[in-house]
């Protein structure tokens, strides 16, 4: 008997939401077993915190570095421009500064990219996702087959009852 084993995954860190779907598929029989976890992020004092490696309550420029994280970089350039009282060091206050705008620039860039990738499932250019559009793009982009009751689920995501998933592209 063969046995295949799938694990889909999402991150959801506006609701500190990780989404995680084991598939087990054999000759005969196929099984899923959804699992959520929540989690919480690190918030800028957090992180502040973790890279101040000497407990000085200030980052120097290699610790400043080393803040980074899969979203952004830290580097000298912005060590300077965020070094608002030019003594050499980041402050926490300043610290907070340059975390959230970096999360900021981090939201919008997946958010744009997310979009992006989205628009190339519109065929018509009508900034809406048609059922099969929809059903086309989890095929494609991340290997789904939907169920029988896709359409049921689809339909409750349709605020205008129009067929269509609006808005792609608006900014909010």
């Amino acid at each position: 008997m063969t046995r295949n084993l799938l694990l889909y995954w999402s991150i959801q860190p506006r609701m500190n939401l990780l989404q995680l779907s084991v598939r087990q598929t054999t000759n005969t029989n196929s099984y899923s077993f959804p699992l959520e976890l929540r989690f919480e992020l690190e918030n800028s004092d957090e992180h502040f915190a973790r890279s101040d490696k000497n407990n000085d309550d200030k980052l120097d420029l290699q610790e400043f570095q080393q803040t980074g994280n899969i979203c952004f970089e830290a580097t000298a350039p912005e060590f300077e421009i965020s070094d608002s009282n030019d003594d050499g060091f980041i402050s926490r206050p300043e610290y907070t500064t340059f975390f959230q705008q970096k999360i900021l620039v981090c939201r919008r860039m997946k958010h744009d990219n997310s979009l992006e990738k989205i628009k190339n499932f519109d065929q018509d250019g009508d900034r809406k996702l048609q059922i099969a559009e929809v059903e086309e793009m989890l095929e494609r982009m991340y290997k789904m087959q939907v169920r029988p009751n896709f359409r049921r689920i689809f339909e409750r995501f349709d605020a205008e009852k129009d067929g269509g998933l609006d808005e792609i592209g608006t900014n909010q």
